[in-house]
């Protein structure tokens, strides 16, 4: 059973991330919390037209990105620790939307998009966990939110709509139900907010949209915990993940394959040689998303090679 339940009304709505932002609920760690979604461009519901939806209302210039629901202040959380967030399960509504030609103009050009954004309304089966197009194209349900993002490092408002070190729009598909992510706190009570809902996605977000869908309930427990980190990590049914960003998707490649080096160092105590090694046999590289401006890249290191190494290198 859930200690708390967050509703995505417009009081504990918000589309710009900034520590000043009254938390909308706070908790103990070790709590657990569901959490109601709008979609990221917050309607408020089906529409029957993108392009003549109804939206809840914004301020211009503090809700310019996805519609977040929180901030969560969880208590004991401070700057030198970790948060954790275990996810539960998800419930999305039963329709979604995609589109084509609204993203980065720079991504569109190398594309060679021209002419009208392009638009597809999916329905959602949930009991089937499958989407379907308004062509009767089908694709399997596995929803995620984009966007998991703490109040950034300083006290300078930022954009939802890029990831960093504090989160923001990782748009990581393997962070599901199940799934556990770690993020460095960088203010008092840590201030977790969650959006962009996902009901499908592959590796990249190459059109600049998902599936995106509002989430009716998403359960997550919080946690504080004593680790440093530099950057978010993540725990998944594949394995160990960690993550680079940069505009850059060379450099982000880089940092995501360091950060993976850095905790087999930490972990097991073996060097770089032998981490890179079995990073190269037993991880694997891959774009998250190309489509933020920032670019993500995850390493995923294989569970099974994990538990080996935690065998032979931690069995005294």
């Amino acid at each position: 059973m859930a200690n708390h339940k967050i509703l995505a009304t417009r009081e504990n709505i918000h589309g710009i991330l900034d520590a000043s932002i009254p938390p909308a609920l706070t908790v103990k760690s070790g709590d657990k919390i569901v959490i109601e979604m709008l979609d990221p461009d917050w309607r408020i519901k089906r529409p029957t037209n993108l392009l003549e939806s109804e939206f809840l209302p914004r301020t211009k210039g503090y809700d310019d990105g996805h519609a977040l629901t929180g901030p969560i202040y969880v208590e004991g959380a401070k700057p030198g620790k970790a948060l954790k967030i275990e996810f539960g399960n998800i419930i999305t509504a039963d329709w979604g939307w995609s589109s084509y030609g609204t993203v980065d103009e720079k991504h569109l050009e190398i594309l060679g998009f021209s002419g009208d954004v392009f638009y597809t309304l999916w329905d959602i089966d949930v009991e089937n966990k499958k989407c379907i197009s308004d062509l009767g194209i089908e694709v399997p349900l596995r929803p995620f939110p984009g966007v998991v993002a703490l109040a950034p490092k300083g006290n300078e408002k930022a954009t939802t709509k890029i990831p960093g070190y504090h989160g923001g729009n990782i748009d990581c598909k393997e962070l599901t139900a199940g799934s556990v992510l770690y993020l460095p706190i960088y203010h008092e009570g840590g201030l977790l907010s969650f959006g962009d809902g996902h009901a499908a996605q592959g590796d990249g977000e190459a059109c600049g949209t998902a599936v995106e869908a509002p989430f009716k309930e998403m359960e997550v427990t919080l946690s504080v915990v004593d680790q440093v980190l530099e950057s978010p990590l993540a725990y998944t049914e594949k394995g160990w993940i960690t993550f680079g960003f940069n505009e850059d998707l060379t450099k982000a490649t880089y940092e995501a394959l360091n950060n993976m080096i850095s905790l087999l160092n930490k972990e097991f105590g073996i060097d770089d040689k032998l981490a890179m090694t079995l990073i190269s046999v037993a991880g694997d590289l891959r774009i998250t998303q190309i489509v933020n401006g920032i670019k993500g890249v995850h390493c995923i290191f294989n569970d099974e090679v994990y538990k080996s190494l935690e065998k032979k290198f931690k069995a005294n």
